[in-house]
């Protein structure tokens, strides 16, 4: 079995003991992805649903990043809050819009952590296996 590259993590957008939705590379091209969760074990898999999302979206996603490590940087959260809530909206939109235009698959994340930082912003990066039905 070849080994999958490591592809970029751009965002995580919910994280609990791993990451649970964001928006990562697959083969050099943006998807948003999302935890499958297993009722049994009452946990999320190592599987994850991938959607292809567009350049204007990862854009949006980029700048949202940014405004929430300006967020959790100042003391005074009021500053950044109006204008990032309106890109983080934007980006909610985005997202969904885009998933709502091409069929998701699935695939298996092996999610690594590339440093410690101790905050939200750890870095990480995935290799995706696609699994066949």
């Amino acid at each position: 079995m070849d080994t999958e590259p490591l592809e970029t993590i751009y965002f995580i957008l919910n994280y609990f003991d791993g990451p649970i939705t964001g928006v990562t590379s697959f083969r050099g091209v943006p998807h948003y992805f999302d935890a499958q969760f297993d009722k049994i074990s009452d946990s999320y898999t190592q599987y994850y649903r991938l959607t292809v999302l567009s350049e204007d979206t990862l854009r949006v996603v980029l700048a949202a990043r940014e405004g929430w490590r300006r967020l959790i940087q100042t003391s005074n959260n009021s500053v950044a809050l109006d204008e990032d809530r309106k890109l983080q909206t934007d980006m909610d939109n985005m997202i969904a819009h885009d998933c709502t235009l091409s069929s998701p698959f699935l695939a298996k994340g092996d999610f690594i952590r590339l440093r410690e930082t101790g905050t939200d912003e750890e870095s990480f990066a995935v290799a995706w296996t696609p699994v066949d039905l």
